[in-house]
């Protein structure tokens, strides 16, 4: 009996020491296929950051690069004047492009003897063909490409400095007689008195006025009038000179300025405007009229020192040509 118990002990005992060994076992085999799929996932992840690594310095050079050339137009949106943006433009190609020549055709159409190594980039605004950015002698696509994209800046800058022209000159015209507006040409007399001032110069102002403007509007009506002051405009642009400033003071009223110009200077300047404006013959609808304007003239230093004098001298001037029966010019006279 003891015997059996002691068998039965034996093959209990042998029996537990095969299952906790098979335990065991399996134990060891599934830490080690565990560490195996970690070491596994370690290595996957460790290659996929090397790649990450190696992506995010070839972005990195990319957008370096991107940035670079798009910091290209910081300097060349300072200008407006179309050969000013393209002679900035060129200048900086220098620095991202190996190539030969760079040429602004500023045609509708090419009419140019183009080669293989040559790149041509069509200036498009608003479906109407400005001209054509020319790359010459130019051998690597990749320069290529980048000069698609400075050429896009390009044309992106020629775009926005023709808005702003176009939005300038909203501002400063007056849009039915094309002069400078009131408050431009304020602004422009203040900056021509500090030039005067500063170099001793001579500036002279002149204060026209239609003569009986409001018979002609209030009897051939509107469109008439308007005919009157387009006229005049054009007779006084046609009579003064490229320096000389003209604009739309208000009404029928139109005000010149004459730098460098003396009061006998500008005596002799406002009589040709006014005889060449008396020999018209403005023809308007159905109409065909005959004017006369008077002016009144002033000038730094001798009769003012203040934009606010020049005006008021001038203005002083004109109603007295107006008085003495219009039709002519009056020099102030303190």
């Amino acid at each position: 009996m003891l015997f059996l118990i002691f068998i039965i002990s034996i093959i209990l005992n042998l029996s537990i020491y095969i299952l906790f060994r098979k335990f065991l076992r399996d134990k060891l085999l599934k830490e080690e296929t565990n560490l195996l799929d970690l070491d596994r996932i370690q290595r996957e992840l460790t290659a996929k950051l090397d790649k990450m690594n190696k992506d995010i310095e070839i972005l990195k050079y990319d957008l370096n690069s991107h940035i670079q050339l798009y910091e290209v137009t910081k300097d060349i949106s300072k200008y407006l004047n179309e050969e000013d943006i393209f002679n900035i433009f060129k200048d900086k190609l220098n620095k991202f492009i190996v190539y030969r020549e760079c040429l602004f055709i500023k045609k509708q159409t090419l009419d140019l003897e183009i080669s293989e190594d040559d790149f041509i980039f069509k200036l498009n605004i608003n479906d109407k063909i400005l001209g054509y950015l020319v790359l010459k002698g130019c051998k690597s696509s990749i320069d290529k490409e980048k000069f698609s994209i400075l050429a896009e800046q390009f044309l992106l800058t020629l775009k926005r400095a023709k808005l702003y022209q176009q939005v300038q000159e909203l501002s400063i015209i007056d849009s039915l007689t094309g002069l400078f507006n009131r408050r431009y040409f304020l602004e422009r007399l203040e900056e021509e008195i500090e030039r005067t001032k500063k170099f001793s110069l001579y500036l002279s102002f002149l204060m026209l006025d239609i003569d009986n403007f409001k018979y002609y509007n209030d009897n051939f009506g509107h469109l008439v009038g308007d005919a009157i002051l387009k006229n005049t405009s054009s007779v006084i642009k046609e009579n003064t000179r490229h320096i000389d400033l003209v604009a739309r003071y208000g009404g029928e009223e139109f005000a010149i300025l004459l730098p460098e110009t003396t009061k006998t200077g500008a005596y002799f300047a406002a009589e040709r405007i006014r005889k060449n404006l008396e020999k018209q013959t403005i023809r308007a609808y159905d109409e065909e009229l005959n004017i006369t304007v008077s002016i009144g003239v002033a000038s730094l230093p001798e009769d003012a020192t203040t934009s606010l004098e020049l005006i008021e001298r001038s203005d002083k001037a004109l109603y007295k040509a107006k008085r003495f029966g219009k039709n002519r010019v009056c020099i102030y006279k303190a």
